[in-house]
């Protein structure tokens, strides 16, 4: 109620100022006024700056290629498997040089084991053939190795030669049977000459220019290796002598 007595109270107000006759007259001059003063300048306003957005903050990332594990798993079991390899190669060459030392060990005792065959004359055949009897040349075969010979294949030359003892062609050859040498002992070989000597061949074996000559070789196997001893012999008043030049022992 109060609001609309206010309002009421402008209005009656407005009448009663415009109803007077200076009231009207002073409300004129105003209007006059108002119409002939200058229209007010207007300043022209510059824009206002709008403050501008932050510029977007762009983060820079370094791209990386994008990883494969199993291809690394694959990398990794190729390297574990070069380096089992070298170890292996490493170990079989240890192995290997091992295996060679024990093969040099076992080839140097082979070689000491192993027959060693030569000839001793326990009898001289001199007096036999200066008496005119058969002439029969027994040789002692030694074994000075570690280990038997079985199967010694003997061959055999005998001859009545001048001096210097060469054998020749009409040397009786034979081929025995095969023969055992024991380390303990001497195996005894006999060679016949199958005749006795004649009374011109006694004359020249008392003057030393002629004598018996015998020829032995022995061929044998042992330690899976193949053996051979050769050896000459001058039957001699003072005694058996060699003749080097058929010497052959291995």
């Amino acid at each position: 109620m109060f609001k609309s007595l206010a309002i009421l109270a402008v209005v009656i107000g407005s009448g009663l100022a415009t109803s007077h006759p200076k009231s009207r007259q002073h409300a004129q001059q105003a209007q006059q006024a108002q119409q002939a003063a200058p229209a007010p300048v207007v300043a022209k306003s510059e824009p206002v700056p709008q403050p501008q957005a932050p510029a977007p903050i762009v983060e820079v990332r370094e791209i990386h290629p994008a990883v494969n594990y199993s291809d690394l798993g694959a990398l990794a079991l190729v390297l574990v498997g070069i380096g089992i390899a070298v170890m292996i190669a490493r170990q079989t060459s240890a192995v290997n040089k091992s295996a060679d030392a024990a093969l040099q060990q076992v080839s140097l005792q082979g070689e000491m084991l192993r027959p060693r065959l030569g000839f001793e004359f326990s009898a001289n055949a001199y007096g036999d053939m200066i008496q005119g009897r058969n002439v029969i040349i027994s040789i002692d075969v030694i074994n000075g190795g570690g280990v038997p010979a079985y199967e010694v294949i003997p061959e055999t030359w005998i001859e009545w030669l001048q001096h210097p003892f060469q054998f020749t062609k009409e040397a009786i050859y034979n081929k025995g049977t095969p023969i055992y040498v024991d380390t303990k002992k001497p195996t005894t070989y006999r060679v016949p000459l199958t005749r006795r000597l004649a009374p011109n061949e006694i004359a020249t074996l008392r003057d030393g220019g002629a004598t018996v000559c015998v020829r032995i070789k022995l061929t044998y196997t042992a330690l899976g290796q193949t053996g051979c001893s050769e050896d000459a012999f001058a039957i001699e008043s003072n005694g058996v002598g060699v003749l080097t030049k058929y010497s052959r022992y291995n």
